[in-house]
């Protein structure tokens, strides 16, 4: 669209970094730069050159859209902790530690912060309880920054997507399986080699009425609604089904009793289950 971008990567080497600069339409706009949102010192190195180079463009920064994010697959008890905090440090943290450093070049232009989190901010999902822990902080996180910037005439905005195939929708099944595998025997033995089949086979039906779609372009121009947009939206629901767009505001409508039955009867055993329901 024009726009002078920067654009940061984990690795300036990988191949999705180079794509920016080879297939941008405007590649003269673009800077690709390396940064690890969980490292500060990197952080400042990129506010320092975007700070230098707006100035001698004459330019300000218009928005800040956060993007960057990990996951973790399995209960709350499987696995090592350092894998709870590394979601976190990414999801969380970083939003927060990007955000606040360049809020300064924000205010100068009264301009956007977009923050991507996530409908399982809205509803935790089981398996995905440490991932819609972290979405759901990064949804009050940019609450509270909206009431904060509205002095300023600064607009925050949440683009909160369901299940689409990227990197990271990989990285479930996966993720589910380490986790379960790097699990103290003890706990491994509580719950049993057939429980944890089961919610492997869970994970699969979950995955596949969800009906994930590679068409990002319909979470992208969302994010492109809520930088142009005179309007913009406090909360972007992108989905590819119309179905998943209304079902998330009248989850809260509903006894938390209901809600917690039916995911228990959907993920226990099929033997519990039965016993369960006699």
């Amino acid at each position: 669209m024009g726009f002078r971008v920067y654009a940061t990567v984990l690795s300036d080497a990988s191949v999705g970094a180079q794509d920016l600069t080879t297939k941008c339409k405007f590649a003269d706009n673009i800077h690709v730069m390396e940064m690890d949102v969980t490292k500060q010192d990197q952080i400042d190195r990129c506010y320092d050159f975007v700070d230098s180079d707006l100035q001698t463009s004459g330019c300000l920064l218009w928005a800040v859209v956060n993007n960057a994010g990990d996951t973790t697959c399995g209960h709350t008890e499987w696995g090592p902790f350092d894998v709870i905090t590394k979601t976190f440090d990414v999801n969380v943290f970083g939003v927060i530690r990007v955000t606040r450093k360049f809020t300064p070049l924000i205010r100068q232009s009264t301009g956007r912060i977009v923050i991507v989190s996530g409908l399982g901010g809205r509803i935790v999902l089981d398996n995905l309880g440490v991932h819609c822990m972290s979405k759901c902080s990064t949804i009050f996180y940019s609450d509270a920054l909206r009431r904060e910037m509205r002095a300023f005439n600064v607009n925050v905005s949440t683009i909160e997507p369901l299940l689409f195939k990227t990197a990271m929708y990989e990285m479930i099944k996966p993720s589910l399986h380490r986790n379960w595998m790097t699990t103290d025997d003890s706990i491994r033995e509580a719950y049993g080699e057939e429980y944890f089949a089961h919610q492997m086979k869970v994970l699969d039906w979950e995955l596949k009425i969800g009906m994930a779609t590679k068409h990002l372009d319909i979470v992208v121009n969302d994010m492109i609604d809520a930088v142009v947009s005179v309007s913009p939206r406090r909360r972007y629901t992108p989905v590819n089904r119309f179905v998943f767009k209304i079902i998330p505001p009248f989850i809260p409508l509903i006894p938390q009793w209901v809600v917690d039955r039916v995911f228990y009867v959907m993920n226990t055993k099929p033997a519990s289950v039965k016993k369960s329901m006699a």
